[in-house]
């Protein structure tokens, strides 16, 4: 008679549930016990045992597969390539890594060509290095103009007057410099701040005009923070929005994308408030003035105090995790934990210290608005505001 075999995994309106490996093989080792009697040896340093332990790493493996296939069917449990295709069924698209770039004037003797991939630093500490992206020639006047890239992906800071270092030698190229600042680049999305960004973009067809025109907004190309404020009363809230009012502010993203966003969810009869002004057109062509504005920029300053001294390497990589993981995002630090109003939690600082030096003995970290910052408490951020990180405002210390 067939020895009966319970199944090893199963769905139910709890979800899927299925067998441990030690469960597993408890269960095989009755069935084989079963089909040869109780008496077989089975232990796990015999064949038998070894054939059954084999077996049930087998099973486990499918089984867990299973679940994960299971579970990936939804925002919370999907990852990875599996994430970024359920984002395209609501209509966005995970944000690719981009490079910072900065257009700079390139000084030298006449005909002089500067190739592609000649290096460039900025006078910062660490220096962010540049490449150009395509060959160059010094015209008549002894300059010329060009465009270079970060040799690394990310949000880098080559602010105006910074970019004074040639790396590459040429012959003939003497000088380099920039006018303005670099336009900076971003990190590859990471999943939970892509799952951010899908929850919140599933409001696009809601009946709140608020919650709508929040997704669009962020759904734009560069964005990467928006807040809408409703003031649906009769006076002047607390925020000092008049009455009837609606606020959009928003980080990054261009002007104009952002105005036809904001028209195309903006309640009939309400009032734009906000210190910037963008022209759009309406389907008909009519001309409509759209207020909004960008967060109120807050320099968050950190000191990490450590028991002993350590190398430049490491305390560059903790200032680098600290500040990058702010746009980069790792799980509990990241785009959407100090976005637009966030509040900047001190306990959180653990998280990237951790990431960049977990083998380092931390004696104090303290942030702060303003250098030196003494305060080991959490910092608030005004709806309006957002909180800004750099490598140059963190300092590692003993």
């Amino acid at each position: 008679m067939p020895v009966p075999v319970p199944p090893i995994a199963w769905i139910d309106d709890a979800g899927f549930h299925r067998l441990r490996l030690d469960e597993l093989v408890a269960l095989v080792s009755t069935i084989y016990q079963g089909i040869y009697g109780s008496d077989i040896d089975i232990d796990d340093d015999t064949k038998d045992g070894e054939q059954i332990g084999a077996w049930c790493e087998i099973a486990s493996n499918i089984v867990q597969l299973a679940e994960g296939v299971y579970d990936g069917r939804s925002r919370a449990g999907a990852m990875g390539t599996g994430l970024s295709r359920l984002m395209q069924l609501v209509g966005i698209l995970r944000k690719k890594a981009e490079y910072t770039t900065v257009t700079a004037t390139l000084g030298g003797s006449p005909g002089t060509t500067i190739l592609a991939g000649s290096l460039a630093q900025t006078s910062a500490s660490p220096p962010v290095t540049v490449a150009t992206i395509a060959d160059v020639t010094i015209g008549a006047g002894g300059t010329a103009t060009a465009t270079l890239r970060a040799t690394v992906v990310g949000p880098l800071k080559v602010p105006a007057g910074t970019l004074v270092k040639k790396v590459t030698v040429i012959s003939g190229w003497d000088t380099i410099t920039n006018d303005a600042d670099g336009t900076p680049g971003r990190y590859y999305e990471q999943d939970q701040d892509a799952r951010v960004r899908m929850a919140q973009s599933v409001a696009l067809p809601s009946q709140g005009l608020t919650d709508a025109m929040r997704a669009a907004l962020l759904n734009l190309t560069d964005v990467t923070g928006a807040e809408v404020f409703e003031n649906d009363t009769d006076a002047v809230n607390a925020l000092g929005m008049p009455r009837h009012s609606v606020w959009a502010v928003v980080d990054g993203g261009d002007p104009g994308d952002i105005a036809q966003a904001i028209w195309r969810y903006k309640g009939q009869g309400c009032t734009l408030y906000g210190s910037l002004t963008q022209s759009t057109l309406d389907s008909q062509g009519v001309t409509h003035a759209i207020k909004y504005d960008r967060p109120a920029d807050v320099p968050i300053y950190v000191t990490v105090q450590l028991s002993a001294a350590v190398g430049s390497d490491v305390a560059d990589a903790i200032r680098t995790q600290i500040a990058g993981s702010v746009a980069d995002g790792i799980p509990g630090f990241g785009p959407s934990t100090f976005g637009i109003g966030k509040l900047v939690q001190w306990f959180k600082m653990s998280v990237p210290i951790n990431a960049a030096a977990p083998d380092v003995d931390v004696v104090a970290v303290f942030i702060g608005t303003a250098p030196a910052p003494t305060g080991q408490a959490d910092i608030p951020i005004l709806p309006t505001q957002i909180s800004r990180w750099d490598v140059s405002r963190i300092v590692v210390t003993t």
